[in-house]
């Protein structure tokens, strides 16, 4: 009996133990706090919602890439923070063109689609990171649901810009046409007037 205890003891040490270790370690997995500094980081008033969409995927993988291990921090580390930063400073240059004509309105939209670009290229770079334990899974998923609503919202308002710019044009188009409009009824009049009074004129020449 003593060695029946002894070995259903030795037996049940280990799995005990393991079923600790995962109860312990299950709100590690679960719980990011990185991501629950960010949404606390109160944004600025004065920008726009694509600024603080931008701002918020930067100031998360700055706090998740630095946690990386430190042989992955020279160029994959370095290459998705420099995205993040680039990506911000693109969006600042845009905002700060006054679009006046079709020069700068296309300036606008390239920052725009660079901006995009750098995005795109950071979430490939996450995708390499999660899958060489650069960074965790769960990780990668705040990235890649911070990273898609700053797509569209860049993408959203490229277009918002491109609609207000079609409707510059067309209202800048529209006083042309009906001057043009209104001096083809001026010449109109002004023709049916003259051919009135030669009609008269030569009614009484006739007469």
């Amino acid at each position: 009996m003593g060695f029946q205890v002894q070995f259903s003891n030795q037996a049940s040490t280990p799995m005990t133990q393991l079923s600790r270790n995962k109860k312990s370690s299950l709100p590690k997995i679960i719980a990011d706090k990185e991501y629950d500094f960010v949404t606390k980081i109160p944004a600025d008033s004065s920008d726009l919602v694509v600024f603080s969409a931008v701002k918020k995927l930067t100031s998360y993988v700055i706090l998740v890439t630095e946690k990386s291990p430190k042989h992955f921090r020279g160029v994959l580390v370095n290459k998705m923070q420099s995205y993040c930063i680039d990506c911000l400073e693109l969006l600042f240059k845009a905002n700060l063109i006054l679009v006046s004509d079709e020069i700068t309105f296309s300036k606008r939209q390239d920052l725009q689609i660079e901006a995009i670009s750098k995005l795109k290229l950071l979430g490939y770079m996450s995708l390499n990171a999660e899958s060489i334990d650069c960074i965790l899974q769960k990780q990668f998923k705040q990235i890649s649901i911070l990273l898609a609503d700053s797509i569209n919202l860049i993408a959203a308002w490229r277009k918002s810009d491109a609609d207000k710019w079609k409707n510059k044009q067309g209202i800048q188009a529209e006083p042309t046409c009906k001057s043009t409009r209104l001096l083809y009824k001026k010449s109109f009049c002004n023709g049916c007037v003259l051919a009135m009074a030669s009609l008269v004129l030569l009614t009484l020449i006739i007469t």
